[in-house]
């Protein structure tokens, strides 16, 4: 099931990012200054307070051949499909597909991801 769901009518991307449980996707830290690593804390145990963030380890893409995150993914069809820089075959993911759907809900232009490029 992908993290990502997109209601068209709305022009809304949701993104499931869990907390409280297991992942090794999300991960809840807490630091003491903004300049410090965060350590990992307990959500269950501890109140979320201003010190606490959420770190999200975002994926890019994934190679077509890696089967459960390729599943994970909305954007299957062959024509989002690429050569990477490992020369494995890959596909938009996560990060990506919000990208792709952003641009094609209008909630981004394509001047805003040109000028992306130049910063």
């Amino acid at each position: 099931m992908s993290l990502i769901k997109i209601d068209n009518n709305k022009k809304v991307i949701e993104v499931s990012i869990p907390l409280t449980s297991i992942s090794d996707k999300a991960h809840v830290k807490i630091r003491h200054a903004f300049s410090d690593y965060g350590i990992s804390t307990a959500t269950r145990k501890i109140p979320f307070s201003l010190k606490h963030y959420v770190e999200w380890q975002i994926g890019y893409d994934v190679p077509i051949k890696d089967k459960e995150k390729f599943e994970l993914t909305i954007l299957k069809d062959e024509k989002y499909h690429f050569l990477g820089a490992n020369n494995k075959v890959k596909t938009l993911y996560e990060l990506s597909e919000i990208i792709y759907y952003a641009k094609r809900l209008g909630l981004i232009s394509l001047e805003n991801l040109e000028n992306t490029l130049k910063y």
